[in-house]
C-alpha cells in the first residue's frame, strides 16, 4: 500500500486521535499479538514524567 503512495491506515487513526485531543495511543502488535505497543504524539509535561522508571503491572486479565 505504501509502494503506491497510499497513506497507512496507522495515520488515519493517530490523525483522528489527536484531532479528538488524544495524546497517545496503546495498540496491539500485528505480529505479536501478546505485545503492546504505545506512541506518544506529546513528549513535553506530565505525560512523561522526569524521574527514575517506576514498575507497573497491569491488571490481570478477566
Amino acid at each position: 500500500m505504501r509502494a503506491t503512495g497510499a497513506p497507512s491506515p496507522t495515520w488515519e487513526i493517530s490523525d483522528a486521535a489527536r484531532a479528538e485531543g488524544a495524546r497517545g495511543l496503546l495498540y496491539r502488535s500485528r505480529s505479536r499479538p501478546d505485545l503492546t505497543h504505545v506512541v506518544l504524539f506529546d513528549l513535553i509535561g506530565a505525560l512523561v514524567p522526569d524521574g527514575p522508571p517506576l514498575p507497573w503491572t497491569p491488571p490481570a486479565p478477566p
